[in-house]
């Protein structure tokens, strides 16, 4: 039974994980949807996973990483999960950040969880640099 729970979490891991490349300054790009129906009954546990590659921005400027939710997969809202902001350091400086978020499968979580990417106004050009969110889920341990 373990086993076939394993293959079955294998076989969806492309699925849990969207990535998307940053929006030009000033604008916000979101990742395509996760869709968490397909892992019903499968996980008790997940670690959600939020990145951004290394970029360069402009001292003080930032990039901004929410995750959103939706039940329908057309409205979508902030989700109870912590979103992220990462700024440039003074001069130019480097950005590069991964959070992962531990413990049980977020109560409230609706049914689709994407990121919404933002990038402040004269950030400069970071629009070859890729975000992605992520759900790693460990398997349901059975007592």
């Amino acid at each position: 039974m373990v086993q076939k729970i394993i293959r079955e979490m294998n076989s969806h891991d492309a699925a849990l994980e969207k990535a998307v490349n940053l929006p030009a300054a000033g604008a916000t790009s979101h990742t395509d949807p996760i869709d968490l129906g397909t892992m019903c009954g499968l996980i008790e546990l997940a670690d959600v996973e939020i990145h951004v590659d290394a970029t360069v921005a402009a001292a003080g400027k930032a990039v901004t990483l929410i995750p959103e939710h939706s039940s329908d997969n057309v409205t979508y809202e902030v989700a109870p999960l912590p979103g992220v902001i990462v700024t440039g350091a003074a001069g130019v400086g480097t950005l590069e950040y991964t959070s992962t978020q531990y413990g049980p499968e977020p109560t409230g979580i609706k049914r689709y969880l994407r990121l919404a990417v933002s990038v402040e106004a004269d950030a400069g050009d970071l629009t070859a640099s890729t975000a992605f969110i992520a759900v790693v889920p460990q398997p349901r341990r059975y007592v």
